[in-house]
């Protein structure tokens, strides 16, 4: 059995377990959570296990780095290092990287503090995320790697591209999706306002968490933890102007995302030197999990690719 088919499996469980417990979620709030905790199942297991490489070799998964390769393509072209959202994991982003062609590599952004990370403390510091991320990726085979963010993560590979390319690497592509201008971020709020009340209000605004979740403690208890660290890394992130991006790059949105509209996706341009491209999907902010989204957004990542 493959590590798509042992997440696939971890879904229906998940999904068989909220209907079972009857806690009012609607079909798509039971799906995304069940993909949710499906991921951490999965990271789990692979923090116990061997991992079979599409080639045929078994290699020990590595939970303890801030990053993971759940399909190893050794022959692969080119890279795309995947960058995961606020309050989220790795786990959701697995099914993206199984569609993508043999001839890229996925490489899954896990942050410390869930999943197969949960022992570990989180990052205080974006700025050290990204310089964790990048030491990391200092240890693979060089390939060309492009970068794909989606929200928090939109931000990682944003700061992460800055390092890399000011190191002389190859960066094909950066794909910003859902996402805000790093402008937006000041600086401006300590962490001792992410009291539990301050993130359930704002929460309650977030499409990707379900009211049935929110008024439940003890999923919150599982939850806000991941939350408050997270958004504590954008509000203590602060945008310094640099010089433009010589990086090409695409943007990404939901049609209808009522966090960030397309008038606000289009401020990416004042960070490049080239004119950016942009696609929008049909549905909200979490449109890449959205399972009608996902042959056009691997079509766009192929051919903006060249594959």
């Amino acid at each position: 059995m493959d590590l798509f088919e042992i997440y696939l499996k971890e879904i229906q469980r998940a999904t068989e377990n909220f209907h079972v417990l009857n806690v009012g979620l609607t079909p798509w709030g039971i799906r995304h959570l069940s993909e949710k905790i499906a991921g951490y199942a999965l990271q789990a297991r692979l923090k116990r296990t061997n991992v079979m490489t599409e080639t045929g070799n078994k290699e020990k998964a590595k939970p303890l780095e801030p990053i993971w390769i759940p399909l190893n393509r050794p022959q692969a072209d080119i890279r795309l290092l995947i960058a995961h959202h606020a309050g989220g994991s790795a786990g959701p982003y697995f099914k993206l990287a199984k569609a993508l062609s043999p001839r890229i590599e996925p490489v899954l952004i896990e942050l410390p503090g869930r999943a197969a990370r949960h022992n570990l403390p989180f990052f205080q510091d974006l700025g050290v995320a990204v310089a964790a991320i990048s030491n990391a990726l200092s240890t693979l085979p060089p390939k060309p790697t492009a970068l794909f963010g989606h929200s928090m993560g939109g931000i990682i590979v944003y700061e992460l591209s800055r390092i890399l390319s000011a190191e002389g690497q190859h960066l094909p592509h950066l794909f910003l999706s859902a996402v805000r201008h790093p402008s937006y971020y000041r600086g401006t709020a300590p962490a001792g306002l992410l009291t539990d009340e301050w993130l359930h209000d704002r929460l309650r605004g977030h499409e990707g968490t379900p009211a049935a979740i929110l008024e439940n403690k003890a999923m919150m208890e599982i939850f806000l933890p991941i939350y408050r660290a997270d958004y504590t890394l954008l509000d203590a992130y602060s945008h310094v102007s640099q010089p433009k991006l010589k990086v090409a790059v695409t943007l990404l949105g939901g049609i209808s995302d009522a966090e960030i509209s397309e008038k606000q996706l289009r401020q990416w341009q004042m960070e490049c030197d080239r004119k950016v491209a942009l696609e929008m999907f049909e549905g909200g902010h979490f449109y890449v999990h959205a399972p009608e989204n996902m042959n056009r957004l691997v079509d766009t990542i192929h051919r903006t690719l060249g594959l």
